[in-house]
């Protein structure tokens, strides 16, 4: 009797975090309306350039809560440092008023929050929905 083995070409994962990271000395740089919009629009703009998918944002005056969904070959830290030197990169350039603030290009701090969430994802995105202002 011969045994037969199916094999599976493809693989699904789905690796979620909960990101949260905050401006340089917890200025309030989000305090304006124009300024959370364009800070979307950039971070939807680079998750779509590497492959991630943004579950949940929140945006606050100081820092923002993120959920995003990650391609099992990518790592964490180089998530962070997408959207963090990525965004920060963009703001500069939309926003040229911001160097006055950030002198030395430094908009984000460097503490950061990463966790993963598994199977209550539900309540990781109600917990970042209840974050905005």
């Amino acid at each position: 009797m011969k045994t037969t083995f199916a094999s599976v070409s493809y693989s699904e994962s789905r690796l979620a975090y909960h990101i949260e990271w905050a401006t340089k000395c917890r200025y309030n740089m989000f305090r304006f309306e124009k300024y959370k919009v364009l800070l979307e629009a950039i971070l939807f703009d680079i998750c779509a350039r590497h492959g991630m998918k943004m579950l949940e944002l929140s945006i606050m005056a100081e820092h923002v809560h993120m959920i995003v969904v990650i391609p099992p070959t990518m790592a964490v830290s180089d998530v962070l440092r997408y959207l963090r030197g990525g965004s920060a990169y963009a703001l500069f350039r939309a926003e040229p008023n911001f160097r006055l603030r950030y002198s030395r290009g430094h908009f984000w701090s460097g503490s950061k929050f990463v966790r993963t969430v598994g199977s209550d994802i539900e309540v990781a995105k109600d917990y970042v929905r209840s974050q905005s202002c």
